[in-house]
């Protein structure tokens, strides 16, 4: 396969993703008010930054020249011992479910009962909500224990989609993305298991580079299935969530629905101009490093009121309302316009260091994240999904340990 596919998948992704937003921007079937201009600047430098630095960093790794590689694989053989990956696979994905099970025990014994969880479902979305916040008593060392436990679930997702990709290793490869679909439907929310779905298909494909060469071709072939099964599933499961959450909260549902497809991409440029009309307060990274600040507010290392909402603000829109507002709420949060062109900037040099690193040499730690930045790049038109860093370092060094497991162990093939 072509080396660019892999070092160009991030800014593919980033381009993808904006051309479909703008477009439907200027469908406006709805008739909603144009942007302001400053709106306009502040996004499309955002966007412009985020291209400079991709460029920046590629022509800084090749001495200012520009070129496109193909690759054909020579291996013979996979970069690790395939057997006892599956193995480790299956006992952390089930111990991720067990994690998900076990909190949502919980969540169900505070609210006084299954039927109570199931007979309004925008309620226990809104009840879990609480219970993460400690804003409802829970048994707080269980709760505690079985989120770490469902916190291997991304890892679990980044290994299934390699395994996926090799031959009588796709059923265990898929395990993770049931997990994640239980997760979701306990949960009220899509969300988690499209960002895992994603997370997945990145790491299939980029993944095809290590592949012999007589398995990649049929391995782009079904990946490029899977896309269209993704597609289908995100609808199905879609309507699925929302009938579920909305169904007891109002009598025009049908319109709801139809209408939140079509916001959900395009709608954060309307709250974002809204958001920007607030002109708010520079917060100086409290936004970015939120989760952090939240760590040590509860070692009484920062005051609590320096912890910002772990939700952002809801802005009406047409006949709906919405708390998200593109990947330059974030930035321009902490450090106002000049945060938007430097932030952006270094995100796209990030993004393709992390792929220059990955096709130089395999690890998982690598593949994770390269399968992060272009999943924020490939999510920047809803949002920078970098609130919860403190989560992503947890998953993180269980990708390092997994490595270093894998080497200790030789069970890493040169």
């Amino acid at each position: 396969m072509r080396k660019s596919w892999v070092l160009y998948l991030p800014i593919y992704a980033f381009t993808f993703i904006w051309a479909l937003t703008f477009f439907l921007y200027y469908l406006n079937p709805f008739n909603l008010p144009p942007l302001r201009t400053y709106t306009w600047v502040v996004l499309l430098s955002g966007i412009t930054m985020v291209y400079a630095g991709f460029l920046s960093g590629k022509f800084l790794s090749q001495g200012f020249k520009f070129e496109i590689v193909s690759f054909v694989s020579t291996r013979e053989h996979f970069p690790f011992a395939v057997e006892p990956l599956k193995k480790l696979l299956f006992y952390f994905t089930t111990i991720s479910l067990i994690g998900i099970l076990g909190r949502s025990f919980l969540v169900i014994q505070a609210m006084g009962g299954i039927e109570e969880y199931i007979i309004n479902p925008t309620y226990t979305r809104n009840f879990i909500i609480q219970v993460d916040t400690r804003q409802v008593e829970v048994n707080i060392i269980l709760l505690k224990l079985f989120s770490y436990m469902s916190s291997f679930t991304f890892a679990c997702v980044i290994v299934g989609g390699v395994l996926y990709t090799i031959p009588k290793s796709k059923l265990i490869g898929i395990y993770p993305l049931l997990v994640s679909v239980i997760a979701a439907v306990i949960n009220f929310q899509r969300g988690e298991f499209i960002r895992n779905y994603i997370f997945w298909l990145i790491c299939a494909f980029i993944f095809s580079y290590y592949l012999p060469k007589y398995f990649q071709r049929k391995n782009l072939y079904s990946i490029f299935r899977q896309i269209i099964y993704f597609l289908v599933i995100f609808v199905i499961f879609s309507l699925f969530i929302l009938l579920l959450r909305f169904f007891f909260a109002s009598q025009g549902n049908i319109t709801f629905i139809i209408n939140s497809f079509y916001f959900y991409i395009v709608g954060n440029l309307w709250t974002l101009d809204q958001y920007l009309l607030t002109d708010p307060q520079p917060l100086y990274g409290l936004s970015i490093f939120r989760s952090f600040a939240s760590w040590f507010s509860a070692l009484q290392l920062v005051d609590k009121s320096s912890v910002l909402a772990l939700h952002n603000e809801f802005f009406p829109i047409y006949n709906t309302a919405m708390n998200t507002f593109t990947f330059i709420r974030i930035p321009y949060d902490d450090f106002r316009f000049p945060g938007v062109l430097v932030i952006s900037y270094f995100l796209g040099i990030i993004a393709f260091s992390s792929m220059k690193a990955f096709v130089k040499k395999f690890s998982f730690f690598r593949l994770g994240l390269a399968a992060l930045l272009t999943n924020l790049l490939l999510w920047s038109f809803y949002n920078l999904e970098i609130g919860a860093l403190t989560l992503y370092v947890i998953r993180f060094i269980e990708l390092f340990l997994l490595d270093f497991f894998l080497e200790r162990f030789n069970l890493y093939q040169t």
